[in-house]
């Protein structure tokens, strides 16, 4: 069977060379056609792995809100059913629940200045993605807020603690990349650090102390900062996702990486 490059030929060029006026116009007809299947191809690979980034509202939420969303899935889970613990595939469907499926956030423990965490997840169909990538969040259920009696209500001085609890950790934050299936998209995370509004977090009786010491369940006011990877729904398949980023909390550099494996099914 004659290719397609083949049968543009035999239909075109006879023509052409018969009305050399139409050479130049008839070859710009043939590379554009040639082009089509490539353009079609980077354009949904563009559409694939492109994030959305600080001024958009993905399913009718603004960007920033989303953060404090991760918390609240992230914050939610028992103690006993969390991701974040040992990194369990298995454990990757806690909590889950609407337009969005969260990964896990990469965390250091106790002294430890690094860390590379390796995870796996299965990914419904039709579900956008989101990984932190640098956060922060305080609320009124860490010991260090034990003397507010009041963990709802707003309050000037409280609210002002809790700000300075939450954001200035990633100040120094230094992304060194994140990747999308290869695809470079470090600036368009960094782009868009965002701060969510004060909002009510719920951890259950059973928190997650291993990675919380002391924090109380309950409910009570909060605020996030930081950078995060929110994607749009990902094609079927085996995707990755990779990033190298470096934090500097009270003077000292917490080195993290990760490398997550999505199948989307």
């Amino acid at each position: 069977m004659a290719n397609r490059e083949n049968v543009i030929g035999q239909l075109l060029i006879p023509n052409l060379i018969l009305d050399p006026k139409l050479f130049v116009s008839g070859l710009l007809v043939i590379s554009a056609m040639l082009l089509i299947p490539y353009m079609s191809l980077v354009e949904a690979t563009d559409n694939v792995t492109q994030p959305f980034q600080i001024g958009s509202s993905p399913y009718g939420i603004p960007y920033q809100e989303w953060l404090g969303k991760f918390w609240s899935y992230w914050l939610g889970i028992p103690n006993s059913q969390h991701p974040g613990v040992d990194y369990d595939p298995q454990k990757c469907p806690v909590n889950q629940g609407g337009p969005v499926w969260y990964l896990p956030d990469a965390i250091t423990k106790g002294d430890a200045s690094y860390n590379k965490v390796e995870f796996s997840c299965d990914v419904p169909q039709g579900k956008a993605v989101l990984l932190p990538i640098s956060t922060g969040a305080c609320w009124l259920n860490l010991p260090e807020f034990a003397s507010v009696s009041d963990k709802l209500s707003p309050n000037p001085d409280v609210d002002s603690s809790l700000k300075k609890c939450a954001i200035p950790p990633q100040d120094n934050t230094e992304l060194f990349f994140v990747r999308v299936d290869g695809k470079d998209v470090t600036d368009a995370v960094k782009n868009s650090r965002s701060t969510t509004s004060f909002f009510n977090i719920t951890s259950p009786s059973d928190p997650v102390t291993d990675i919380f010491s002391g924090v109380k369940g309950g409910t009570s006011r909060a605020i996030a900062d930081g950078y995060f990877l929110l994607l749009p729904p990902l094609s079927s398949g085996q995707h990755l996702i990779e990033f190298s980023v470096e934090d500097t909390i009270q003077g000292r550099k917490h080195a993290r990486e990760g490398v997550y494996s999505i199948s989307v099914n």
